[in-house]
Parts: C-alpha cells; structure tokens; sequence
C-alpha cells in the first residue's frame, strides 16, 4: 500500500541529507526513485550543508504531479518506485493534491520534507496541507542551543542576529543565506 509522508522539523535538522540518503538506499536495492524540488528555493538540485546534492526536478506553479508520473511510465514503462520532495512547505495546496492522487489512484510512495511552521509560527501553505492530508507524519527532532529540541525556526539577520516578531527585518543576501545554509 502506498503512502504519503510528511517529514517535517525546524530548519538545520538534517532533512535534505535524509531524503538523499533515503533515496541512495532504494537506488541501491534497484528502485526507481524520483526526486522533486519547488522552483521557488533551488536551481534544480537537493543539496545539504554536509555537502551532498543531487539534481532534482523543478515544480513550478504549472507542473502537475500526476501527468509527470503518467509522462514517466510512457517513457520509461513503468511508474517510479518513491517520489521524494524536498523544501515542501513551498508546496501550493494544488501541488499536496496532486501528490495524493499519485499515492492513491496511482499506487506510488512519496515522501515529502520541509518545515512545519515559519519563524512567527505559522504553518506554510505545502506543510498545512500535508499534515492534514499526509499518510504519515514524522516529526524530525532539531537539536536547540538551550539542550532540548527546537520547536520553532530561528530568522536571522546580515549579522546572524535573531530577528524578532515585531522587528524591522531587512532580507538576508543570497551570500549570507548561502553561509548560514553550511
């Protein structure tokens, strides 16, 4: 039976390098695995701070998820194994139905990952979805400065200060956020 998972957790938990791990591992049993990532954070490709990527198909707005797979089968013969989708919370709610249609009517497994909650709190539009409508949830712990498990993620400033509900925030540079992303 076929299922869809949410893994979701606060930022610097690891999950990019466990979808390409989880990934390897089917590849290595001889699964056919797809992977997916939302235009709107990467040029094609899951990468994570330990230093692994691996090129991934872009979602756009305009991608739909069930005549990918259908398009796949007709070139290939057959349906992936896994669909894995990295940065999900950037997912729109079209897109999360999508990829339920792909787990039920089409009988393929997706996993999913990315934040549960922005900094203030609250839900993305690709995490609200999935949690309601996700086979499977599974939290990723984050390891917090303060010795416990981080439950929110942390916004941060040019000069990595936190910035707080309320503050002026002015946007990170794409070569700051590339450095906190290490």
């Amino acid at each position: 039976m076929s299922r869809l998972t949410f893994h979701y957790s606060c930022v610097n938990a690891g999950k990019s390098a466990r979808l390409l791990v989880q990934a390897k591992n089917l590849e290595d049993r001889g699964h056919d695995i797809m992977i997916f990532i939302p235009k709107v954070c990467a040029v094609g490709k899951v990468s994570s701070r330990l230093g692994i990527e691996r090129s991934a198909i872009e979602v756009r707005d305009s991608t739909d998820l069930v005549k990918e797979m259908l398009s796949r089968r007709e070139t290939s013969g057959r349906f992936p194994h896994t669909i894995f989708v990295d940065e999900a919370q950037f997912l729109s709610r079209d897109h999360v139905l999508q990829l339920t249609r792909v787990v039920d009517d089409l009988q393929i497994n997706v996993d999913t990952y990315g934040l549960r909650t922005d900094f203030r709190g609250d839900l993305f539009e690709g995490s609200k979805h999935l949690l309601a409508w996700a086979d499977e949830l599974c939290e990723v712990k984050t390891p917090c400065s303060s010795g416990g498990f981080a439950r929110f993620s942390q916004r941060l400033g040019d000069s990595r200060e936190q910035i707080h509900i309320g503050q002026e925030y002015k946007p990170v540079s794409r070569a700051v956020f590339e450095l906190w992303r290490r």
